[in-house]
């Protein structure tokens, strides 16, 4: 396998870090007492995004710089995600269906405004997505890149 270039390596190491400031702001947003209608929805949305950028990263990093095809849904990058990593060996992994259950939510939620606003539910999506972005960081350490 080719070494990932620098530009790619940044670009893993740079979307990993933006999705755990979305995943930590999620969280943040669903702990506070003082929210105002829509702020749940929001961080929920944040929450599925950070997934969605973990998602992203690991795509830039296994396939040494190429980025997610736009013409593959989001739910399809998830699956093959899950597998390519559980397939290395990778711990912790969390389960496709749910990572795919916080996606198709998120996207209820934000085009047909569908969702019920739930703590919950924030905190499981963000729960995911930081277990996610774990199994993602030590599938990149296990490849000798560093995130």
């Amino acid at each position: 396998m080719s070494p990932l270039s620098k530009a790619a390596a940044e670009e893993a190491t740079n979307t990993l870090a933006n999705a755990e400031k979305k995943l930590n702001a999620a969280l943040h947003t669903a702990h506070r007492t003082d929210l105002v209608a829509g702020e749940l929805d929001q961080a929920f949305e944040g929450a599925g995004n950070g997934i969605n950028l973990v998602v992203k990263a690991f795509v830039v990093a296994s396939s040494r710089g190429l980025r997610p095809s736009a013409s593959i849904d989001a739910a399809t990058q998830i699956r093959a995600t899950v597998r390519d990593l559980r397939g290395a060996g990778i711990q912790g992994v969390p389960d496709e269906a749910d990572l795919i259950w916080v996606n198709s939510v998120r996207n209820a939620s934000v085009h047909e405004g569908t969702w019920d606003d739930n703590t919950d539910d924030v905190e499981e999506a963000v729960r995911l997505g930081n277990a996610m972005l774990a199994a993602v960081r030590r599938w990149l350490r296990q490849q000798g890149m560093q995130s």
